[in-house]
């Protein structure tokens, strides 16, 4: 039975320094294309800010996985944009973004530990945390990807992981309640 707890956790510590590397490979990767990243966020930002609104998505009701959308006023800056998520209160107020990097159709969205600890109280607080500020950064921003970090590296806590791109979160209402 020994063998059997060490074989799991050599298993568990591998694929953690796996996604730690890959989550800093992508990070290396970022860091190479700054002068398109620039470009990018300055012209989506440009783009939002003449349309004047982005698309913030916020839970009708808490207690199902399910998430509406509307179309709210906007200056066109993510930290701007997460507040207004805080302000619709579908994020807790101690929450903070890092920073925001836009290349190509991906975004790499660095959370504060805030973030991190709140999302991963429940499966639900994750999956409403990460679908609302997943949702909501994509269609915003017109992109097909987004990297969640917490302070600049991957994130394992309780029931929240933040280690790999995560596309549009699709209602789950029938599949949780």
């Amino acid at each position: 039975m020994k063998n059997v707890k060490d074989i799991i956790i050599i298993v568990l510590a591998c694929t953690t320094i796996l996604c730690a590397a890959a989550v800093l490979i992508l990070a290396i990767s970022m860091q190479g294309c700054e002068a398109d990243e620039v470009d990018g966020e300055k012209a989506a930002n440009e783009s939002l800010a003449e349309e004047n609104t982005a698309v913030i998505y916020y839970s009708p009701n808490a207690a199902v996985y399910s998430l509406s959308k509307k179309n709210i006023p906007f200056s066109g800056d993510a930290k701007d944009l997460l507040a207004e998520i805080i302000d619709h209160g579908e994020l807790s107020a101690e929450c903070a973004l890092n920073s925001f990097k836009i290349i190509g159709k991906t975004g790499w969205v660095d959370m504060n530990l805030a973030y991190g600890k709140a999302a991963s109280l429940s499966t639900h607080q994750e999956w409403m945390y990460t679908a609302v500020l997943v949702n909501t950064f994509l269609d915003t921003y017109g992109l097909e990807r987004l990297l969640i970090t917490i302070d600049g590296e991957a994130y394992h806590e309780g029931h929240a992981q933040f280690d790999e791109l995560k596309g549009h979160f699709a209602n789950e209402e029938s599949a949780h309640s």
